[in-house]
C-alpha cells in the first residue's frame, strides 16, 4: 500500500512541477478517466429513469436531453472530457445535450470558450454568472428550463472550507 502511496505522491509532484505549481484537479491528474466515470454514471442513471419505458434499457428516442451545468469549471478540463466521452460513446444523446458552465472569472471564461466550445461549440456554452442568475430570475429567460438536468461543481467543491478541517483528536495517530 505505501508503494501505491510514494508512486502516487511521485507523479502528483512532477505534475505540480511540469504544471509550474498550477492547481490540478482530478480531471487534470487523472486524465480523461475522472470524466469518463461521471458521464457513465449520469448516463446509467439517466438511462434508470427511462427504464420502465424501454425493453433494452436504453434511452428511447423521445427522451429529455441531457441538461448539464457546471459551475467554476476552471481550465475546463472536465467539461472537455465529459463531452468527448459522450460524443464517442453516447453519440444520440450528445446531439441533443446542453453543457452550461457557469464562470464569474472573465480571464477563465475565455479559456474555457477555447477548450470547451472550440470542439463542441454545437452543445456547449460558457456564461457568465451573473448574467444567468439575472436571466434565470426573470420570467422570458432564455434558460428557463424545467426538465431534468445534473449540476456539476467541482472546482466549487474543492476550494470550499471543508477542505481544511482539521481533527485534533486524529493528531495523536500521526506519526
Amino acid at each position: 500500500m505505501w508503494r501505491a502511496t510514494f508512486r502516487y505522491r511521485d507523479i502528483l509532484d512532477r505534475l505540480y512541477n511540469m504544471k509550474c505549481g498550477a492547481w490540478l484537479t482530478p480531471s487534470e491528474i487523472f486524465g480523461g478517466l475522472f470524466s469518463d466515470a461521471i458521464a457513465r454514471y449520469i448516463l446509467e442513471n439517466g438511462q434508470q429513469c427511462e427504464k420502465s419505458k424501454n425493453k433494452n434499457g436504453l434511452f428511447p428516442r423521445s427522451h429529455p436531453p441531457l441538461v448539464i451545468y457546471e459551475a467554476g469549471a476552471g481550465s475546463g478540463t472536465h467539461a472537455l472530457n465529459f463531452l468527448n466521452y459522450l460524443q464517442k460513446h453516447a453519440h444520440r444523446v450528445y446531439r441533443t445535450c446542453s453543457y452550461r458552465i457557469l464562470e464569474v472569472s472573465p480571464m477563465l471564461r475565455n479559456l474555457q470558450k477555447e477548450r470547451v466550445c472550440g470542439p463542441h461549440g454545437e452543445v456547449a456554452e460558457v456564461l457568465e454568472t451573473t448574467d444567468v442568475c439575472a436571466e434565470w430570475s426573470s420570467t422570458s429567460g432564455i434558460h428557463q428550463y424545467d426538465g431534468p438536468c445534473w449540476f456539476i461543481g467541482l472546482e466549487v467543491g474543492s476550494n470550499l472550507f471543508i477542505s481544511f478541517v482539521h481533527f485534533p483528536f486524529l493528531a495523536q495517530y500521526d506519526d
